[in-house]
C-alpha cells in the first residue's frame, strides 16, 4: 500500500476515534437468557470440513474423546482412534 494511502487511512481512523462523541457503556448481559439453537440434522452426505466431503453419523463421532470429529481428524491427518496422535502429551484438539 503506498504511503499516501496509509496516511489517509490513518488520518480517517484518528478522526473516527477523536473522542468527540460520548459512547454508551455496554449493558450487562442477562444470565437468564439462553439460546435454544438445535444442532443441525445429520443426514447422509452432510458436509464435514472441507466442505464437499461426504459425512455420515459415524464420521461425526469422536471415537477417541479429543473433541475432534472423526472426519475432522481424517481431514487434518490425525488418528481418530488416538486422542494424542503424536504422543507429545497434548490432545489433538489442543494442538
Amino acid at each position: 500500500m503506498p504511503f499516501r494511502a496509509m496516511f489517509v487511512l490513518a488520518t480517517l481512523g484518528l478522526a473516527a476515534c477523536s473522542g468527540d462523541e460520548k459512547l454508551e457503556p455496554s449493558k450487562p448481559s442477562d444470565p437468564s437468557v439462553t439460546f435454544d439453537i438445535p444442532p443441525p440434522n445429520v443426514n447422509e452426505d452432510w458436509p464435514c470440513p472441507p466442505f464437499g466431503t461426504p459425512t455420515t453419523e459415524e464420521d461425526l463421532a469422536d471415537d477417541d474423546g479429543d473433541l475432534l470429529a472423526n472426519c475432522q481428524e481424517l481431514t487434518i491427518g490425525t488418528n481418530p482412534d488416538q486422542a494424542d496422535t503424536d504422543g507429545d502429551g497434548l490432545d489433538d484438539y489442543e494442538e
